[in-house]
């Protein structure tokens, strides 16, 4: 058997799993012969492996052998207590019961993860058998203090588990002339993901934005000064549409009251310079991938790892917002616009200012060239206070038929730092579905003056002198039939 030295060249890392590519080049003796290449993951899957030579050589068979760990050490003889023997002491045989319990959990544990991982799910028995010994452990534990003896100070985490298989190998049978062979290793590992992270840092007068990628893998092996892709795409998803159930219409006498109901609906809205085509999940799923610059390492230890992918720079400038009914603080947030020729996965975003990190947002899809808006917390100088009322409903017209309601919302504002300060207040009022209500704006009581969008989004920006105060003010009626009942 021939050794094969066939490192890993490229890894391909999607959403739940990763695509390895090895390559290596080896003599072969003429005639039949085996390559042994040792320390491949134990979680490979063995249908997705593809070998290809080139050179004088055949391919006969490939296979992946893999090795059971050595099996856990049986727990410590518990101690007989025997009459006339006074060298055991109850102490040392509730001490050698303790780690015989301890023992019995871990194997336990390994055993529930065997019966798991073959589709042998007993979830009741389990919780049985663990509870069984949760509470042999709590009894030896009261035995303990009955003692005399101080409370056992208990490990917060058991020794680790050894897995079922610690290594495995890939055999190769080759057949052929002789000569120089170079082979190509591709093959699918689970236990591997990532995901999107970013970092903006605000400089003044414009905004540093890069995009970042994080990598979790446990494969059983390293990659070590690696090709890096991250790819959005979702191999488990299938190509098999999803079934349509069956639908049955049947018909209902009338009802006399129409019953509404008050909801929040999110507006969506895309800047003009935004594609046709939006990449990601709002297209319906186009693949994204992205290279990492250089080479990277990730360990086989479970640890995250981010890497850098792309960045730009937007000029911007900080503006302060107030949404009095979502958040009674007033928040200081920038406009940007994706200037990378990349699409702006939706994940976290790590801010950082002139003392460091202030904190994390986070931000949804963006295609390259659309606006998106990051929070920066709240402006400490300026102070909101809001208060909604509804005056009482009363009749609209002479036969009853129409009742309305005025809502009033008043919002105060203070400015308690020693420079002028500028900002945007945004306040809602409802929009109607159905002609049985009716919503209008009173544009009399409204200070200052302003109209509502067709989403119903009044909209102020007002100056506030140094140490000031003024008062917002909105209302509008609601005008529906006596029959509408509102939940």
């Amino acid at each position: 058997m021939q050794e094969l030295n066939a490192p890993i060249e490229r890894v391909t890392v999607a959403e739940d799993r990763a695509f390895i590519r090895r390559r290596g080049s080896v003599h072969l003796e003429p005639g039949s012969g085996r390559l042994c290449l040792a320390e491949v993951s134990p979680v490979i899957v063995d249908k997705s492996l593809a070998i290809q030579l080139r050179g004088p050589a055949q391919l006969i068979s490939a296979q992946v052998l893999r090795y059971r760990a050595d099996p856990p050490a049986s727990p410590p003889p518990l101690r007989e207590l025997r009459r006339g023997e006074p060298d055991t002491s109850p102490a040392e045989l509730i001490e050698d019961e303790m780690r015989a319990a301890d023992a019995l959990y871990v194997e336990l544990l390994v055993v529930i993860a065997e019966q798991a991982a073959w589709g042998q799910a007993e979830p009741q028995q389990w919780e049985e058998q663990l509870q069984e010994i949760m509470e042999w452990k709590a009894d030896l534990e009261q035995r303990w203090l009955e003692l005399g003896r101080p409370a056992l100070v208990r490990p917060l985490a058991f020794p680790e588990i050894n897995p079922l298989v610690s290594r495995a190998e890939l055999i190769i049978d080759v057949d052929g002339p002789g000569g120089e062979v170079e082979l190509s290793l591709e093959y699918c590992v689970p236990l591997a993901a990532w995901r999107p992270y970013h970092q903006a840092e605000f400089l003044g007068d414009r905004v540093h934005f890069s995009a970042q990628g994080c990598i979790w893998q446990n494969t059983g092996e390293d990659w070590n000064e690696v090709e890096l892709v991250l790819s959005t795409e979702r191999q488990s998803l299938g190509v098999v549409p999803p079934p349509v159930p069956q639908e049955y219409l049947h018909t209902r006498k009338r009802r006399q009251e129409i019953v509404v109901q008050q909801r929040d609906v999110q507006v969506e809205e895309l800047s003009l310079s935004a594609q046709l085509e939006i990449p990601g999940i709002d297209d319906g799923g186009q693949v994204f991938s992205a290279p990492v610059a250089g080479r990277c390492s990730v360990a086989s230890d479970g640890l995250a790892v981010r890497v850098p992918l792309f960045d730009f720079s937007c000029p911007t400038r900080l503006e302060n917002l107030l949404v009095a009914e979502l958040c009674p603080q007033v928040v200081q947030r920038t406009l940007l616009s994706n200037g990378a020729a990349w699409p702006l996965l939706a994940g976290p975003v790590d801010l950082l200012r002139e003392a460091g990190w202030v904190g994390r947002c986070r931000i949804g899809l963006v295609a390259p060239g659309e606006g998106f808006q990051l929070s920066w917390g709240p402006q400490s100088s300026l102070r909101a206070r809001r208060h909604e009322q509804d005056d009482p409903c009363e009749k609209d017209d002479l036969l009853g038929g129409w009742m309305r309601q005025r809502t009033r919302t008043t919002v105060t504002l203070s400015n308690l730092s020693s420079q002028t300060q500028s900002l945007e207040v945004i306040e809602r009022v409802p929009v109607s579905e159905i002609k049985q209500v009716e919503i209008s704006v009173d544009i009399q009581s409204m200070q200052p003056p302003v109209r509502p969008d067709e989403n119903g989004f009044l909209r102020w920006t007002l100056e506030l002198a140094p140490r000031s105060k003024t008062v917002v003010e909105a209302a509008y009626w609601t005008r529906r039939r006596k029959e509408v009942v509102e939940v």
